[in-house]
């Protein structure tokens, strides 16, 4: 089995991992690690996870996450939408061009500082919540609630 590891932005994008990917990816040979994003240390208690706070704290959390030789791939499940302005990328992008064309210059810029083939930057162009609310039938279905599938 090859090791995935999947470092989430939130609680939401951890709730898909582990229900949605994690099974599926499983099923197709990998070993799934994951975790939220550290947003800010404490003193004395757990640290605060969820959300992105600033560039240096993501970049040390995929090195952190780097630093383990077992884990064959790495990637990101964040959404593109308020990413820190110092995030790679960011001040480059083709502002002029389609959105799908500058998440994938700011994933190139990421993937480059971050200098591993074992990384993969995974940016999310819309909030992972919006998937939801543009899907409300399909998740009736699926959770048999007949009130979101209209």
């Amino acid at each position: 089995m090859r090791s995935l590891y999947l470092l989430a932005e939130g609680q939401s994008e951890f709730v898909v991992i582990d229900s949605v990917l994690q099974p599926h990816l499983e099923q197709a040979g990998f070993h799934v690690r994951k975790s939220i994003l550290v947003t800010k240390p404490t003193v004395g208690g757990p640290a605060l996870r969820g959300g992105v706070s600033s560039w240096a704290r993501i970049e040390g959390e995929i090195r952190r996450v780097l630093l383990d030789p077992t884990v064959d791939i790495a990637t990101t499940m964040v959404d593109y939408y308020g990413l820190p302005n110092d995030t790679p990328g960011m001040s480059q992008r083709p502002l002029a061009a389609d959105p799908f064309s500058q998440v994938t210059a700011v994933e190139q810029a990421i993937e480059e500082v971050i200098g591993d083939p074992r990384f993969i930057a995974h940016l999310t162009l819309h909030e992972l919540e919006t998937w939801v609310l543009a899907a409300a039938g399909p998740l009736g279905d699926l959770v048999g609630n007949r009130r979101l599938t209209g």
